[in-house]
């Protein structure tokens, strides 16, 4: 060939190859030496692997599901749940107060009656949730029950709350939940019942203000000083 000349053009494949590869994706054609039987293979496979990796979000799922279908709920709480036109009290869930605070709905029924109910009704939610309060001051929906008890609870109930956050106020508020009832506790306690309470940040304020929790309980502390 002479300098400067072009070479002819060659085509990709003949007619002939072309016909034994129509059956082939495009995305097989740049794998070299994978026949129309080895493409068809290797597509299968493809397929088998990507179905099975989008199932296993769903199988998590479902295991997820079987979990959280195994906390059942008590007979009563069921009913309270789908029951709408009934006047509850506490004396019709007495004996189930615990389990009700930790229930979205349930919790908010009992905030409801400890504001609107009597003294006697206060006192069943109080004899049941003391025995349980380390549980419930830093759960979810227990925690508010708490909250309404400093709030609209007699002076006796609150000092029971009192006595069972001594020693522990530090340790409470760094909990997420904890640390609500501990500034409930600081804004709705009498002020005389206050400095036990206090002297347990002494020499921990500089760590607490650092805390995404703690942080707010040292703030509190200031309004009330």
């Amino acid at each position: 060939l002479e300098q400067g000349s072009r070479l002819p053009a060659t085509p990709l494949m003949s007619a002939g190859e072309s016909g034994s590869l129509g059956s082939v994706s495009s995305r097989h054609i740049g794998m070299p030496g994978l026949n129309e039987h080895s493409a068809s293979q290797y597509g299968r496979q493809r397929e088998r692997v990507g179905r099975g990796r989008r199932a296993t979000p769903n199988t998590r799922r479902s295991t997820d599901s079987k979990n959280t279908s195994n906390c059942s709920s008590s007979p009563l709480l069921e009913e309270f749940r789908t029951t709408k036109n009934r006047d509850w009290t506490m004396f019709q869930i007495e004996g189930h107060i615990v389990e009700f605070c930790q229930d979205q709905n349930g919790s908010r029924f009992i905030q409801q009656r400890l504001e609107l109910g009597d003294t006697s009704e206060q006192q069943i939610v109080m004899s049941e949730v003391l025995p349980a309060i380390r549980r419930l001051r830093n759960d979810v929906f227990g925690n508010y029950v708490i909250q309404k008890l400093l709030d609209f609870g007699s002076a006796d109930m609150k000092s029971e709350i009192r006595n069972t956050l001594e020693s522990e106020m530090l340790q409470l508020s760094l909990q997420m939940y904890g640390c609500r009832v501990v500034q409930k506790a600081l804004e709705a306690l009498p002020e005389e019942e206050l400095p036990r309470l206090l002297m347990e940040f002494h020499h921990n304020v500089l760590s607490c203000i650092h805390d995404q929790n703690e942080n707010h309980v040292i703030q509190k502390c200031v309004e009330v000083i």
